[in-house]
């Protein structure tokens, strides 16, 4: 769209911020779309999100790809890849006041919100959140 890379020491932030602004009206454009169950309008909406945050990450002069892939390496800690790892987070929760069940097969073992709830520590939680297990890790961005 002859945007310039941007420079991550230098964001133009008014540009990113007009940039994300179209997001949130194709997010409006993805509710509208679920809710009248149209899968293609879905779909549009969808992508068109994905193309507005790849042009903010482009005129930031990140990489988007190399965020994506420490996210992703990120939420995939949130797996108990042992009993006792699983054994621990599950007490982490329930000691905190939160309700869950677990599910999948080691390495991929995960503890999900079992109700929609609020901790001791007053986070909330949707029914089915995947939560992070207790050797979660924070994504690491370059």
């Amino acid at each position: 769209f002859g945007n310039s890379t941007g420079n991550p020491k230098d964001i133009q932030w008014d540009k990113i911020k007009n940039q994300c602004k179209n997001i949130l009206d194709e997010y409006e454009e993805l509710l509208d779309a679920l809710a009248k169950k149209d899968s293609t309008e879905t779909r549009d909406a969808l992508c068109d999100i994905i193309v507005f945050t790849l042009g903010a990450y482009h005129l930031m002069g990140y990489d988007a790809n190399a965020d994506m892939a420490a996210v992703y390496s990120s939420n995939m800690s949130k797996f108990s890849s042992t009993p006792e790892e699983l054994e621990q987070t599950v007490q982490y929760y329930n000691k905190n006041g939160i309700k869950v069940h677990i599910g999948g097969t080691f390495p991929y073992a995960w503890v999900k919100s079992s109700c929609a709830q609020t901790g001791k520590d007053g986070r909330m939680f949707q029914k089915d959140k995947f939560l992070k297990n207790i050797n979660w890790k924070e994504p690491k961005f370059e």
